[in-house]
């Protein structure tokens, strides 16, 4: 090997590094959101009585966001302007680095919502999504079914 070829293969090889290292960073700071909905049945003696669906947003990533909006995609329509069901989910919040932000959504009322579309289909829940401050929107797979038996 000539020292004209390892000069040119040394040179490959180090642009092909700084490259790879470049890309590592620049993901290394990107914001991640991981987003998860679930539709949970609350049973009572058999029956279920009362549906909740569950959008549960964590910042997977190492920097502060904010979350400025949570919706469903139902049957092709996104619903945004929804009310959510707990308190705790006071909207837009700040998420740090592992940290979860759950809202609730009663069932019932989001399908109310959704009847009073132009148009309503068939009602099926898609998916969820959150917003952040910078309109980045970050989408749940398809969602997980669940139930939980309550005695009384």
């Amino acid at each position: 090997m000539t020292l004209e070829s390892l000069s040119l293969l040394l040179a490959v090889y180090g642009a092909v590094l700084s490259t790879i290292l470049a890309i590592r960073e620049l993901r290394k700071d990107k914001r991640k959101v991981s987003v998860t909905c679930k539709i949970w049945g609350i049973v009572i003696g058999g029956n279920v009585t009362w549906k909740l669906i569950k959008v549960t947003a964590v910042n997977s990533g190492h920097r502060p966001i904010v979350i400025e909006s949570v919706g469903l995609n139902i049957s092709g329509h996104k619903l945004i302007d929804l009310k959510p069901k707990s308190e705790s989910a006071h909207l837009p919040k700040q998420i740090g680095d592992g940290e979860p932000i759950s809202i609730l959504f009663d069932y019932a009322e989001v399908e109310k919502v959704f009847r009073k579309l132009e148009k309503p289909s068939n009602f099926a829940c898609k998916l969820a999504f959150v917003c952040d401050a910078e309109g980045t929107e970050y989408k749940s797979g398809k969602p997980e079914f669940g139930s939980e038996e309550l005695t009384l």
